[in-house]
């Protein structure tokens, strides 16, 4: 079966090899970097910018990593990664660039790196 790029686009999208089409659909907002939804259940990873004051980027900790849990009627709980989360699947090792730029890796794939930066 072949698919033209926007078909393949929107399967991977809205279900078939993609998410679930069932699944929460996350909205984007400034602070979310991006999240993760697994097929064993509809609860989902979201990382998240961690500013401190005057929106500074938290050099020490950049991204706030937690878990969005979702009800029968799609309620939401936002709930902290416990410690074994953060250290063997879902954490990350980041190194400062500057200022407003770091680099990332999972620690559960180290091999591919991340730069998260600004859109202006």
């Amino acid at each position: 079966m072949f698919f033209t790029q926007s078909e393949q686009y929107d399967s991977l999208v809205h279900g078939q090899e993609g998410r679930p089409a069932d699944y929460p659909v996350i909205e984007p907002y400034p602070e979310l970097l991006f999240f993760i939804q697994r097929n064993q259940n509809i609860n989902t990873v979201i990382y998240e910018l961690n500013h401190l004051p005057g929106e500074i980027l938290n050099l020490n900790d950049p991204i706030k990593i937690s878990w969005m849990y979702f009800d029968e009627n799609r309620n939401t709980t936002v709930k902290e990664l416990n410690y074994i989360q953060k250290k063997l699947a879902y954490g990350y090792h980041h190194r400062v660039i500057s200022n407003e730029l770091i680099e990332f890796r999972f620690v559960s794939y180290d091999q591919m790196n991340f730069l998260p930066c600004k859109r202006e």
